[in-house]
């Protein structure tokens, strides 16, 4: 695959390459693959200053990765987007199988579609009270995955949220949530 010419990689930011490269149909399978293979260390470092992952665009909710990319916080305040079409959209994408704990921190009220597809070392998930939503396949195949929380302002679960979760053994549903109940490892 070819770099785009109008993205100087010498002086580019890791926010103005996403954009260019999340943006261009005919790279957007490549870009996390390219620039995790060549700058991975740089990746690190930047992901650790945080990358917008708001929905607006605005900074309002940030993404940082750390423990050599082990860890994954979010925070803010708003939604998270929402409109990723494929999982490898997701800045993390390429260190889906190191993220072992994801941490939203309460402001951010979302949990985007397909966020976290294919985290299969994922083990552990804060979700704060301020979620009111987990997008489709947000957790799909998150093999190592063992229970949830759904808290008391979580009201909309997409479809196949928590498909293919292997290892998911216990749903937790707070008492405050009046929209889902959990019976036996199954959530209704």
């Amino acid at each position: 695959t070819e770099i785009p010419e109008r993205i100087n990689l010498n002086t580019a930011s890791y926010d103005q390459v996403y954009k260019v490269f999340s943006s261009d149909s005919e790279y957007i399978m490549n870009y996390n693959t390219i620039f995790h293979n060549i700058f991975r260390e740089q990746l690190l470092e930047i992901f650790g200053e945080g990358v917008d992952i708001s929905a607006q665009g605005n900074g309002s909710v940030i993404a940082k990765l750390s423990n050599n990319g082990k860890d994954l916080i979010i925070s803010g305040t708003g939604n998270m987007i929402d409109t990723w079409t494929t999982s490898e959209n997701a800045p993390w994408y390429n260190y889906r199988k190191e993220i072992k704990n994801v941490k939203l921190e309460e402001g951010v009220t979302n949990i985007g579609r397909l966020a976290f597809y294919e985290c299969v070392e994922l083990v552990n998930v804060e979700i704060t009270n301020s979620i009111t939503k987990i997008g489709h396949s947000a957790f799909f195949k998150c093999s190592s995955l063992k229970s949830i929380e759904i808290k008391g302002n979580l009201t909309s679960i997409g479809n196949d949220a928590f498909y293919r979760c292997s290892s998911l053994e216990k749903i937790y549903v707070y008492a405050s949530n009046s929209n889902y109940t959990a019976d036996n490892g199954v959530l209704y």
